[in-house]
């Protein structure tokens, strides 16, 4: 069906469905409705005299949405919660979100390039093709995540960070609320209400790389209908140091085989939004929001590549009071992976089969799919007496997938789930100091079947100034599209000709390897258990200060498996291109694909023609042909001729099933967050975080254990992790300092165990160590407003530059250098 049908289609099912729930609620309403979820709460046109100056006391009670679906002090909340408000993002200058998330204590924020940001919360996904898949993402309230391949590109949003009022964290498990993919937390980011947005908002940046960020939005309305329409453009490119300390033979090599080195896009993305607002009466309101953005980046999963691909959403709402009906409509359309064809230099001591060489989709380089999402949800609270409180609330959603990588045919073939979804959470006050907030959800998937996760929470509140919180909870995240369906050939082509490749030893394969990247439709889904602690206190009248604990328990992790040859695959690829290579054109003769049997049945069938044709014509000249084709395939028993099987014996392949885990992982750990105002117009931000994880996760075992060809990978996470960040502002002059830090990150294997390397050909260092040194991120923003004006200069990554940050063993081959970036810009409203 035409895409555009689609979306028609889906759009005047929604309206229906609000339209009754309209004329059942519209008349009910009574007491005034407060959107306070969207109100400008610290900046307005960015003038610094507007500022809302917040004291340490309002600090500690800011109210938050996404814990609890509902407006609640943060001191009520029943999760950890970290918010990042507008005036931090214009404070610190961030241009994109990934930047901006850096911020939140106990997030793990690491780069593929200057543009690709990928994000998990306490704890991180060893897979290497995508770590953001364990974090739900939300816009409005809106489910943002790709179910296809996981997490979300952040460029796809069609957002600027000018639209975001302010972004909630929340850390630990989520699904007793939102069900399934809120698993290690939920990122949820909260627009600016366009009801108070007047005039035109303009924004327009630049800097080195070729970064282009640009913003022009206009609002208005009358009396009950507001309007609000936004156009944006960003870039950003990417420079590349392959070549840096090779000799110029080995240039020269890499060079006659394609690679290369330089700059090159490393993010385009076009973006246009609409939204519209009816004021029914003062207690309800519907509203409809649409956004398209067509965007181009780099993304550097088990193969890096560019990805493009055009986003469509639209959204309808209708809420008062008490109520809520949201339906929404996401799809991804035109999407396309190209793999990288760029060369990869790897460290010698680096003992992973992936890394070493050219790598390309096998047999051809592009991934083309389709993802559709169509979503009902409801939601109402309701009170029973004064001192028990709930909310409640129901959903369906339906997913459709098209893709070539999920299909083993490589068609089109569509791929469907389904599930509906009813939650309910109850807030009981037991004394004046004492809540108790209990409540769970329960999910029905038409693959996985029913899952139930609760969460209960105890809330203390010592005085005004401290509070204790204790929870428990548990989530779910259901396999991707991509684990159930994925059946894909990779092929590795070995470099050592070129004097590259010191590791490989693929005598048994020629010059390539293949990998088979193969999904599981009987995988089951991965559950989170979660306990929690939590003091929040004040400190006078300038500290605020808190601390979050955690433990949590992690069983069936979905991973990926790791390059293990394991077989000899069965049928030699492309047996007319290997003839052809050497002058002999076979067509006629042999099939394009045969097994080695089928290869020495051949043989033996031109041998016996041979035979009878010396016997029955000596002369035909038939026979000249066929003894060429047996020279070929069996060779004369020499060095110089040993034949076909001899010369290109079948590729070794290396099976990468998706799989379960068998033992289960622990992490725990906790954070220490902290904000100082030594005087009004400074604040002091800090936190730090600490993050362990278990044995089971550090000593991690692939490979198939049926013939005992296994790797051991030893990991050590980044322990420590520390966050320092200054605002200050001084009559029309605004700053803010922003500074990160990450210890290292190791990865050691026992290449002893595997016998896939040639041990001879390099003396490995300290048992083939991969090792990410401590990671220092330093953002420096200097801003000064005058009248509608507001111009600033950010410096990005200051102090660790041209360096590779991305912590898995596959992707640190593939990922690019962080570079020191200068964005200069202007903001105007009128």
């Amino acid at each position: 069906m035409n895409p555009l049908k689609k979306i028609f289609r889906r759009i005047m099912i929604s309206v229906l469905l609000l339209s009754y729930n309209f004329m059942i609620h519209a008349q009910g309403a009574q007491e005034p409705i407060v959107f306070i979820e969207n109100n400008d709460t610290s900046l307005i046109n960015n003038k610094l005299d507007k500022l809302i100056k917040m004291s340490i006391f309002d600090l500690a009670n800011i109210q938050v949405l996404t814990a609890s679906k509902k407006m609640e002090n943060i001191r009520k909340s029943p999760s950890a919660i970290y918010v990042i408000t507008k005036e931090d993002l214009q404070f610190y200058g961030v241009n994109n979100l990934g930047e901006a998330l850096k911020m939140i204590p106990g997030a793990e924020v690491i780069q593929g390039g200057d543009q690709n940001y990928e994000v998990a919360i306490r704890g991180r996904s060893r897979s290497e093709y995508n770590v953001s898949s364990k974090v739900l993402w939300l816009v409005d309230g809106r489910s943002v995540y790709n179910e296809l391949f996981g997490g979300v590109r952040l460029e796809s949003l069609g957002l600027s960070i000018d639209d975001i009022e302010r972004i909630e964290v929340v850390k630990g498990a989520g699904s007793a609320l939102y069900g399934a993919n809120a698993y290690e937390g939920i990122i949820h980011i909260i627009t600016k209400n366009h009801v108070n947005m007047k005039g035109f908002n303009v924004s327009a940046s630049g800097g080195n790389l070729g970064q282009i960020y640009s913003n022009i939005r206009y609002g208005g309305g009358k009396k009950k209908f507001h309007y609000k329409v936004g156009l944006g453009f960003d870039n950003i490119d990417q420079k590349q140091l392959r070549f840096a300390g090779l000799d110029a033979d080995t240039i020269a090599a890499l060079e006659d085989l394609g690679y290369h080195e330089g700059s090159k896009n490393a993010l385009h993305a076009y973006k246009a939004s609409l939204a519209l607002q009816y004021d029914i009466n003062e207690d309800a309101a519907i509203e409809f929001k649409s956004s398209f953005s067509k965007s181009g980046s780099y993304h550097y999963y088990s193969l890096s590549g560019e990805q493009t691909q055009k986003d469509v959403f639209t959204q309808l709402e209708y809420r008062d009071k008490k109520n809520r009906l949201r339906t929404f409509y996401n799809g991804l359309y035109d999407l396309s992976y190209r793999t990288d064809q760029n060369f990869k230099r790897v460290e010698a001591t680096d003992p992973y089969l992936m890394q070493k060489g050219r790598t390309q989709y096998f047999p051809g380089g592009n991934l083309y799919g389709e993802f559709e999402t169509f979503d009902i949800e409801y939601q109402r609270e309701f009170n029973l007496g004064e001192k028990l409180s709930f909310i409640a609330g129901t959903s369906y959603r339906k997913n459709f997938s098209v893709s070539n990588i999920i299909s083993i045919e490589k068609s089109f073939v569509e791929k469907r789930e389904s599930f509906y979804a009813a939650f309910l959470q109850a807030n009981y006050q037991l004394s004046k100091k004492i809540d108790i907030v209990a409540g769970g959800r329960f999910d029905h998937h038409s693959v996985f079947g029913n899952n139930i996760n609760p969460r209960v929470a105890l809330l203390y509140a010592v005085n005004p100034k401290n509070s204790f919180r204790l929870s428990y909870g548990t989530s779910t995240k259901n396999p991707l599209f991509y684990d159930l369906y994925i059946d894909e050939s990779i092929k590795i082509q070995n470099l050592k000709a070129t004097g590259l490749d010191p590791v490989l030893n693929l005598t048994a394969s020629g010059d390539y390897v293949v990998a088979r990247v193969v999904g599981n439709i009987d995988l089951k889904t991965e559950k989170l258990t979660s306990y929690e602690a939590g003091y929040q206190t004040l400190l006078g009248e300038k500290v605020r200060m808190s601390l979050d604990v955690f433990y949590n328990i992690e069983k069936n992790a979905i991973e990926l498996g790791q390059i293990t040859p394991t077989e000899v695959v069965e049928k030699i690829e492309n047996v007319h291109g290997i003839f052809a290579a050497q002058g002999v054109d076979v067509t006629a003769f042999l099939p394009n694909e045969m097994t080695e049997i089928e290869m020495q049945n051949e043989i033996t069938t031109f041998e016996g023609q041979i035979a009878f044709l010396q016997a029955t014509d000596p002369g035909n000249p038939q026979i000249l042909q066929l003894q060429g084709l047996v020279l070929a395939l069996k060779g004369d028993g020499t060095d110089s001729n040993p034949g076909l099987l001899a010369l290109y014996n079948l590729p070794l392949v290396a099976e990468l099933p998706v799989y379960n885990i068998e033992e289960d992982i622990y992490f725990y750990g906790g954070e220490l967050n902290f904000t100082y105002i030594p005087h009004k117009n400074i604040t002091l931000t800090g936190n730090y975080a600490y993050l362990k994880a278990s044995d089971s996760y550090n000593d991690a075992i692939f490979g198939d254990p049926s013939i005992e060809i296994k790797i051991v990978k030893r990991i050590n996470h980044p322990e420590h992790k520390f966050n320092m960040g200054m605002k200050y502002r001084f009559k029309k002059i605004y700053t803010g300092i922003m500074f990160n830090y990450s210890s290292k990150w190791t990865s050691r294997a026992d290449n002893n165990k595997n016998g896939i390397f040639d041990l001879n050909d390099l003396e490995f260092e300290n048992g083939g160590l991969l090792e990410i040194a401590p990671r220092v991120n330093l953002n420096v923003n200097l801003g000064y407003i005058y009248k509608y004006f507001d111009f600033y200069i950010t410096g990005i990554n200051l102090v660790q530059r041209d360096y590779r940050q991305f912590p898995t063993s596959v992707a640190s081959a593939q990922s690019d250098i962080l570079n020191l970036r200068v964005v200069g810009g202007v903001k105007v409203n009128f």
